[in-house]
């Protein structure tokens, strides 16, 4: 059973691992989004959390691990584990004894640790008596600063050779970051995509807008051109319409003036040309009057006021008839 210790600022309940590969690994080995992963990586990932167990399990066992689930709502599948630091072994120092075997002490009194020969601090490691939870024991006991990379080269070894992987880069400094994190950065870099958006949108818009004010300044313009054009036809029609006014009183003047003068002037005496003429040498036509039939009825249609008959002219016209 796991001693509960006293909780400190930096101390840490849990630990998180996460284990996967690039996404053109699965998609070669049939994964589709959405559906169920097919068997051999199904057997990939038993093959990870069996290595995971030997590695960070308690004495390689499922005791301390919280949790162990394969995600696929992301863009790549990959096995999340939590499991919990616990260590049943510790370190102890080592103090620096003189020639008769007693620890050395300081001036204060406090026993002096041992050092090696570049100098640094010399530990053992002792069975503790009940399991602890500590983070840097537990990976101290794995190679400490180094233990990362040891991880990395026994999973080749172990697992990703069978799958045609390659070990990951050696030295790297690349950070997993959580389903937080990760999310977190998803939503700032559509927040900088919308933003780009809307500043080329606020741009078309600027641009729009200085677009529609000139057009405003040309209808104004056009605006302003067709009210003088109108002004100038109104004035012209006014003009026009006074012309004619003026003229139709000039015309109802002269006809006023027109009459006037007639009626002051004297009558004119007519001479009857009739009467003056000589009554020898009036004539009565000849009315000729075409009958149908015979010449039996051709006749003459009528005589002259005295009686007489018609003078020679006429009577070669009758002849000829």
């Amino acid at each position: 059973m796991v001693r509960p210790t006293r909780r400190q600022k930096k101390s840490f309940a849990f630990e998180g691992l996460v284990i996967t590969s690039g996404h053109e690994f699965f998609t070669e080995r049939g994964y589709i989004p959405g559906e169920p992963l097919p068997r051999e990586l199904q057997k990939f990932f038993e093959d990870c959390y069996a290595f995971a167990l030997r590695q960070i399990g308690y004495h390689g066992t499922d005791r301390n691990i919280l949790s162990a689930v394969i995600h696929l709502d992301e863009t790549t599948p990959h096995l999340q584990l939590y499991y919990i630091p616990i260590v049943d072994k510790g370190r102890k120092k080592v103090y620096a004894k003189d020639e008769r075997g007693k620890t050395l002490r300081n001036a204060k009194g406090s026993p002096v640790q041992a050092k090696d020969s570049s100098g640094k601090s010399i530990f053992t490691s002792a069975k503790l008596k009940r399991p602890k939870v500590c983070s840097s024991e537990f990976w101290e006991q794995r190679g400490a600063q180094i233990s990362f990379g040891n991880l990395q080269d026994e999973f080749h070894e172990q697992v990703a050779w069978r799958y045609g992987l390659e070990r990951g880069e050696v030295g790297s400094n690349k950070k997993h970051t959580t389903k937080y994190q990760w999310q977190k950065q998803q939503q700032e870099q559509e927040l900088a995509e919308k933003n780009a958006a809307l500043t080329q949108a606020n741009s078309q818009i600027e641009e729009a807008d200085r677009t529609l004010h000139d057009k405003n300044a040309n209808i104004s313009a056009a605006e302003k051109k067709l009210e003088q054009i109108q002004f100038r036809a109104d004035l012209a029609e006014g003009r026009q319409a006074y012309a004619e006014r003026a003229t139709q009183k000039l015309e109802s003047e002269r006809e006023r003036l027109t009459r006037e003068v007639d009626l002051s002037r004297p009558p004119r005496k007519r001479s009857n040309r009739r009467a003056e003429k000589s009554p020898t040498k009036s004539r009565s036509p000849l009315s000729l009057r075409r009958m149908r039939g015979s010449k039996k009825n051709w006749s003459t249609a009528s005589k002259t006021s005295t009686g007489s008959l018609p003078n020679c002219k006429n009577r070669k016209r009758r002849k000829q008839f």
